[in-house]
This record gives structure tokens, C-alpha cells and sequence, in this order.
């Protein structure tokens, strides 16, 4: 996205407004700007999510083991614009975990009982304030004296899954076009 433009620009000799800026690009062509990453900046800036498509732009790497200085540019732009993102501004009483560190994947052991018990439901026979408990301690979620704010990690970390491309694309099936033989998944890198 660069610098602010101050639109301070040399006219053009025939006195011709362009509108260089405004109508078109006004970057260099050497160094321009990823699509891909320009969209990922315009979807966190943006707060109300229903105005956005559904459809999420993927960045697709042709023969990617033989490109990785582009590989090595494409991490470095979602580092960057993962740094531009701002701090949440709640400050809680007690010190709780943020959204990725609670995101992180959970251990083996705990996915596979998943597998085969379930979550206690809200028809469990107890109190509201022993149910949050139940299900934060599932998550790893201290409980302060506040369960306020604990619950407001939680609902933190789920709205950044919902919003997770990652997740998103693991919720949906995926379908692989192999009647036109382009590439197999060996040469193809998606980020």
C-alpha cells in the first residue's frame, strides 16, 4: 500500500489531467504491489464482514520448489502485514492467554478423546458458572475472577477462527481438477 500520496506531481507537458492515482496505479512497475496481499490488508481493515465476498483470493505458486526467493517475499508480506494488524485493546485484571496462543494446535492425545467422547452439552446438570468453567478449562483458558473475561477470550478465539482462511478452507471440500493435467500437488505450493 506504501506512503501517503501528497499528489504532488509534475503535470504533463500537453496539460492533460491523467488522474494518475485516482483512475490507475501510481507505483513503479518493478516493485508492485501483491494482489493477493493487498486484498488480505483490505479484508483486516475492514470491520463489518458481510460486505465482503466469501470468496477468499489464494496465492498459487507454480514449480514452487524452484522459486523460493518468492516464497521467501511472500512470508515476509504476511509477516509485515501481520505486524500492521492493531493490538486488541482490552485490558484485563488478569493476566489470560491471547487469541493465538489459545488457537495453538491441540495435543494428540486430547484430539483422539475428542474423538470418542464428546463435549458435555448445556444440558448438563449444573450451574451456568460451573458449565463456563467446564468448557474453558476444555480449551485451556484460566478462569480469573472475572469470567467475563475469560469468556471474551474464547468468543475472541472462535471469531478468529471463523475468520481464519486456514480453517475456512479445511471446512470446505475440496475439489481438484485433474482432467487438465496441470501440475500435480508436488509442484504446486497455495498460500
Amino acid at each position: 500500500m506504501g506512503e501517503v500520496d501528497l499528489f504532488v506531481k509534475v503535470p504533463r507537458p500537453d496539460d492533460i489531467d491523467d488522474n494518475v492515482g485516482l483512475t490507475q496505479i501510481d507505483e513503479p512497475p518493478c516493485n508492485q504491489s501483491d494482489a493477493t496481499i493487498v486484498e488480505m490488508q483490505i479484508r483486516s481493515a475492514v470491520k463489518d464482514m458481510t460486505i465482503l465476498d466469501d470468496v477468499v483470493p489464494v496465492k498459487v505458486l507454480e514449480n514452487a520448489d524452484e522459486k523460493p526467493d518468492q516464497i521467501k517475499k511472500w512470508i515476509a508480506d504476511v509477516k509485515e502485514l501481520h505486524k500492521s494488524k492493531p493490538p486488541t485493546t482490552v485490558a484485563f485484571k488478569t493476566k489470560l492467554p491471547d487469541t493465538e496462543t489459545v488457537m495453538q494446535e491441540i495435543p494428540a492425545s486430547f484430539e483422539q478423546l475428542l474423538q470418542k467422547i464428546s463435549l458435555p452439552t448445556a444440558d448438563l446438570d449444573c450451574s451456568l458458572e460451573e458449565y463456563v468453567d467446564i468448557m474453558l478449562n476444555a480449551v485451556d483458558i484460566p478462569v480469573g475472577k472475572s469470567r467475563i473475561e475469560s469468556l471474551y477470550v474464547l468468543f475472541a478465539t472462535l471469531q478468529e477462527f471463523e475468520r481464519s482462511q486456514h480453517f475456512r478452507s479445511i471446512a470446505q471440500p475440496r475439489t481438484t481438477d485433474n482432467n487438465r493435467g496441470e501440475g500435480t500437488s508436488s509442484n504446486i505450493l497455495e498460500l
